[in-house]
């Protein structure tokens, strides 16, 4: 008995697709990804505005809060609901960290943790093993 030598087919190699072109009329640039938009037209998506749209009012909730103290700082505002989730998905979060994870500068932080905690959204307590770390967790019943 012989072995017959199989070969196995090979298929074609499937045609390039052309880039999509940038959705603005006359810019022409290619885009990556099939993205509607080229880099320099990507605020013309509806997304993308959307979310330069956030950054900039919670750019502006964080003057308002350095400026004015705690009783400018709405609970349900862009910042103090990103703080309250981010404590809620630690557990257990500190001062300076939080300061790290939203570029925070430490007035900003002060007030952001002394409204919700003066709110009874937040609980914060000193760290006796970390001098100075102050930790915060959500209080009962916050959600």
């Amino acid at each position: 008995m012989t072995d017959t030598l199989r070969t196995a087919s090979i298929p074609a190699t499937p045609p390039l697709i052309e880039a999509p072109v940038c959705g603005v009329h006359g810019c022409g640039s290619k885009t990556t990804c099939a993205k509607p938009y080229c880099t320099d037209h990507v605020l013309c998506h509806p997304y993308a505005r959307r979310v330069r749209d956030l950054h900039e009012e919670s750019l502006r909730e964080q003057q308002r809060a350095v400026e004015n103290g705690t009783r400018s700082v709405r609970t349900a505002g862009i910042m103090a609901q990103d703080v309250i989730q981010i404590v809620k998905a630690a557990g257990v979060i500190t001062t300076k960290q939080l300061r790290r994870s939203f570029g925070l500068t430490p007035k900003a932080a002060d007030v952001y943790v002394a409204a919700l905690v003066g709110r009874k959204i937040l609980k914060a307590r000193k760290n006796a093993g970390r001098a100075g770390a102050i930790e915060l967790r959500l209080s009962r019943g916050a959600s």
